[in-house]
């Protein structure tokens, strides 16, 4: 149980945050803090990690060591009294639940009760989401098995470039906890931390505590949020990033113009230094973040620049001080991952083809015109055939107005002849669109605007979001799995139509609640891959994922390599049971993680490295040293079935589905 010595420092850090920030704050105040101690808690489990990486030592026992510091740093007295006054503010906000209505009680129930099904999801689900198995596990095995971070040679090049931090969160429980069943925890707690978030930017906006449940109730019935929130991708860390950064932003923009002692554009010291790390955390996350927090910054300068007009003494000395404290914190948090880049790639962002075949190719109108459509037409699709060829042809129709194909190689990143097509997904983690959301959230920022009531913050933060949206459609390729990488976007939305949806009458209320609920159903309960029901249509055998085996669970997305990996893993086993360095050769989309489980569940039992067969064995592979020096593994594993060749010094022992499982000739 020792991965619970992390959650127990964040537990404290946050409770210290609220501590002092004393009972008497506003409960967005307190959110705030919640969000400031994550940034505290984030930054040091990115950088004790680069440290440790330094030392070779990226093992249990350091991994122990440093939150054992951390919780004995919390053990100082003054931190000791922020956790205690924190805990009573905690403790009087549980109280203050019995003066609630009837209303509010359900929703916060229904909450409750999604966070508590999820969460036994997660845990009992093992991570099996193709990024997952791909590069986000098969990345932190490498890392524990090899005691830092050093790039690798590696199977799918993604697991070296791709930034790192919602993968060292998995590193520091797994490799403290021993078990894959921590891995998916981070995106649900990173989900229940966005509710949070959105209410709290609610509360800033005005919105009462029913608006903010309703805000919080928006988030949570997310189709795409639900169904990520029980696996182990990123998404939903990076929306919990973006959140806290709108949070001390709307903050910013309202205190802009007031003059008050100690802060700045109505943020202190440390909220601006709470900001940059989230800002750093973000951007060590995942690549999108980068373009979805630009128009949140631009937000946010124009609020120091109108402190600046209030109070222009010592205004622009202290906007240099927050820009300072931000690119340090950037490059402290984010340098030594770029800086392996550089080393391997010559460029901190990774290899520059893999950038190009991402982005539009040129970036400009014509990019913008047919994503926007496609990615539009891919959030509202419906259950409903008709609707949906229609649509398709509406979008075909537009770009051949515009003299464009549907599916244009340049702005198109999709598998060999696979065509645009409208497709609606309410169940999968990689297609599912948010139609309803989509839908409501631009019905209330419309009503916002022709509002005769206008909240500027709230008109501020839709049109934030709406840069965000054109710009992911500008520079970014249309992607068949694309939605999910929009989640950050929706996320912040709900905000919007919780809002909205505090100005209506009771008995709406609750009619909104009921269909928000409704579309979030079939996400909740019969998620593809990870099932709370076993209602699977036949050829189908029917299962969920509370009776299934995880084995069976592990290869959901990828059923071709159960047999054969399970069959050679065993066939290893049993002919060379001494054997503890294998080689494998896999192809970039292939499920590597499950291999790992099979031969080396902890990165410890065997030395598993990646080998390229048309290369002589025990050298780098592509230009990347092993970690742990000169490989030469007595086994080899290969599912290359455009590999026929022998090995020298192999002998081929036993195929299985293309599969094959070579010993070397002294074993």
């Amino acid at each position: 149980m020792l991965a619970l010595l992390p959650l127990l420092v964040l537990l404290l850090t946050v409770l210290v945050g609220i501590g002092r920030f004393g009972p008497k704050q506003a409960p967005a105040g307190r959110r705030t803090a919640l969000f400031l101690a994550a940034a505290a808690w984030g930054t040091w489990l990115a950088l004790s990690s680069e440290a440790l990486s330094a030392l070779n030592q990226l093992t249990p026992a350091g991994l122990m060591a440093a939150w054992l510091l951390a919780a004995a740093l919390l053990g100082l007295p003054a931190s000791r009294r922020a956790v205690v006054s924190g805990a009573r503010v905690a403790w009087a906000e549980i109280n203050a639940l019995r003066t609630w209505d009837a209303f509010e009680k359900l929703l916060l129930g229904g909450l409750i009760l999604e966070a508590l099904l999820l969460l036994a999801v997660a845990w009992a689900a093992p991570p099996n989401t193709n990024d997952a198995m791909q590069y986000h596990l098969a990345r932190v095995m490498h890392w524990l098995q090899n005691g830092s971070l050093a790039h690798y040679p590696a199977a799918v090049e993604r697991q070296l470039w791709q930034p790192p931090w919602a993968e060292l969160v998995i590193l520091n429980l797994l490799g403290l906890g021993g078990s894959d069943r921590w891995a998916n925890l981070v995106q649900w707690g990173a989900f229940l931390g966005t509710w949070l978030g959105a209410s709290g930017l609610a509360a800033l906006m005005g919105a009462g505590r029913k608006g903010q449940l309703l805000v919080a109730w928006t988030c949570a019935t997310l189709p795409m949020g639900i169904l990520q929130a029980t696996g182990s991708q990123n998404d939903l860390v990076t929306s919990f990033w973006l959140m806290g950064v709108l949070l001390l932003t709307v903050k910013a923009h309202q205190g802009s113009t007031q003059v008050a002692e100690g802060k700045f554009a109505g943020l202190r010291l440390t909220e601006w230094a709470g900001l940059s790390a989230m800002v750093a955390l973000g951007l060590l996350t995942k690549g999108t973040f980068a373009v979805f927090v630009l128009p949140v910054l631009a937000w946010l300068l124009v609020s120091a620049l109108q402190a600046i007009h209030k109070s222009p003494t010592g205004g622009w000395r202290r906007l240099t001080m927050a820009v300072m404290i931000g690119a340090g914190l950037v490059l402290l948090i984010n340098g030594p991952h770029w800086m392996r880049n550089i080393q391997t790639y010559r460029n901190p962002f990774g290899p520059v083809e893999a950038q190009a075949a991402l982005s539009n190719q040129p970036v400009g109108a014509a990019a913008l015109y047919t994503n926007l459509l496609r990615n539009t037409a891919r959030q509202i699709a419906l259950p409903w055939p008709l609707y949906n060829s229609a649509l398709k042809r509406a979008v075909q129709e537009l770009h051949a107005l515009a003299g464009m194909g549907v599916t244009e190689q340049n702005f198109t990143h999709a598998p060999d002849g696979q065509e645009f097509s409208v497709r609606f997904s309410e169940k999968n983690e990689e297609l599912a669109g948010n139609p309803l959301h989509f839908g409501v959230v631009s019905a209330a920022l419309l009503a916002g605007i022709f509002s005769k009531r206008r909240n500027p913050a709230q008109l501020a933060l839709g049109l934030t979001l709406t840069v965000g949206y054109l710009a992911f459609s500008l520079l970014f390729r249309w992607q068949p799995w694309g939605n999910r990488l929009l989640l950050p976007l929706f996320v912040a939305g709900a905000t919007l139509l919780g809002v909205w949806l505090e100005r209506w009458k009771v008995p709406m209320q609750w009619v909104a609640a009921g269909i928000l609920l409704a579309g979030a159903l079939p996400a909740l309960l019969v998620n593809t891959a990870r099932p709370v029901l076993a209602w699977q249509r036949p050829p189908q055998e029917p299962f969920s994922v509370f009776t299934a085996n995880r084995g069976y669970l592990q290869f959901i997305n990828a059923p071709e390599y159960y047999n054969p990996w399970i069959s050679l893993s065993v066939e290893l086993k049993e002919r060379a049971p001494q054997c503890r360095e294998v080689g494998f050769w896999v192809s970039n989309g292939e499920p590597e993680y499950a291999l790992w489980m099979l031969l080396s569940p902890t990165g410890r039992e065997r030395r598993l490295e990646f080998v390229d067969l048309t290369n002589p064995v025990g050298v780098e592979v592509a230009g990347v040293d092993y970690p742990l020096g000169e490989f030469y593994p007595c086994a080899v594993l290969s599912s290359r079935f455009d590999y026929n060749e022998s090995i020298p010094g192999y002998s081929l022992v036993a195929t299985h589905s293309g599969s094959s499982l070579y010993l070397r000739n002294d074993k």
